[in-house]
């Protein structure tokens, strides 16, 4: 299955024809508990790597909102929007639950991003950084994330 994915993320990254079929979310400024340092606040990918291959998100806009530090995650792919919970430990664990989806049509190269991106967030084990730049880091690969501001 892994080998699948990383098969159709390499065929859309040569054809770079990636698309994204939802509208924007707004931006707004991300921030952190003042008291943990821990991330919370809007976050966009600004790298997914699957199995050190690096996905091609040049078209891609994933969008994550973690909310009241520990407790709820919104997430926009570009095709669907998805709910879920994450926790931060100021040790350096994390991890995150992206049970619910709502249903929209994606084009096929949406939909492996959108893949690939579940295949390590569902995966994370630990994370590092600040209210500047955040890294996720999973077994099957690592997301960079950057403020939304």
């Amino acid at each position: 299955m892994i080998h699948q994915l990383v098969l159709r993320l390499a065929l859309v990254a040569s054809a770079a024809m990636v698309t994204v079929g939802c509208g924007a979310t707004p931006a707004v400024e991300s921030s952190g508990d003042p008291t943990t340092g821990l991330p919370e606040g809007r976050w966009l990918v600004t790298t997914l790597e699957v199995e050190s291959q690096t996905v091609d998100l040049a078209q891609a806009a994933i969008r994550l909102e973690m909310l009241n530090v520990g407790s709820s995650l919104r997430v926009d792919t570009g095709c669907h929007r998805l709910f879920g919970s994450y926790t931060f430990d100021p040790n350096g664990s994390a991890s995150f639950t992206v049970p619910g989806v709502s249903t929209n049509e994606c084009t096929a190269d949406d939909q492996a991003i959108e893949d690939a991106f579940l295949l390590v967030i569902e995966s994370v084990s630990s994370w590092q950084g600040d209210r500047q730049e955040l890294s996720l880091v999973a077994p099957a690969g690592r997301l960079a994330l950057a403020p939304v501001e």
